[in-house]
């Protein structure tokens, strides 16, 4: 079932010229910051676009006992409130898969919330650019969003695959790279 929502993400998060257009807005204007937010509100609006008549996305819905939420859910009128799909979004950059509270939180996500089910949809966005291309750099600001970037680039492909691999069983990969500085890698997660 969530294959045809993997599909719909897979438009969304594609080389489109809507999503560029926003990918340069993003770049240009809150690079220094994780863009998981925009990126989540981003797939909101574009699922709530391409969802079937009946069919609605929520950001940050259902709240649970323990104040966690869910990044997105998918409610379909025909169905109980408790059938649901649920999407995870993590973003992150290279390095942090070296980081043992980063893979911990990941791993939390993806079991659930409490009481509830797992993600059914895990989408994981890595950012990786050149650390020499950071436009940071010309600022002058100390702490740059670029060592997070591993100098083999590479490893966290490897450290992605060991962490998420074991919890889903159909995973889709694709990489959109901008004229900023910037690829983002999709992994996108999903039970069969």
């Amino acid at each position: 079932m969530e294959n045809k929502y993997i599909e719909i993400i897979k438009n969304c998060f594609s080389d489109s010229s809507q999503y560029l257009a926003f990918l340069k807005n993003l770049q240009t204007n809150y690079f220094n910051l994780k863009s998981e937010f925009w990126m989540r509100n981003f797939l909101l609006e574009f699922l709530n676009d391409k969802l079937p008549e009946g069919q609605k996305a929520f950001a940050e819905y259902p709240k649970c006992e323990n104040n966690r939420r869910y990044d997105l859910s998918i409610f379909d009128k025909k169905k109980s409130n408790d059938d649901f799909i649920c999407i995870e979004l993590k973003y992150q950059f290279p390095y942090d898969f070296r980081v043992k509270k980063v893979n911990e939180k990941i791993e939390q996500d993806m079991k659930g919330i409490k009481n509830k089910k797992g993600a059914d949809i895990f989408i994981l966005i890595v950012a990786e650019w050149s650390a020499s291309n950071d436009p940071l750099k010309e600022w002058n600001i100390k702490h740059q969003l670029s060592k997070y970037q591993n100098k083999k680039n590479d490893d966290w492909k490897k450290d992605v695959n060991n962490l998420l691999t074991c919890k889903y069983t159909s995973r889709d990969d694709w990489t959109v790279k901008t004229d900023i500085v910037k690829y983002h890698h999709f992994c996108c997660y999903g039970k069969k």
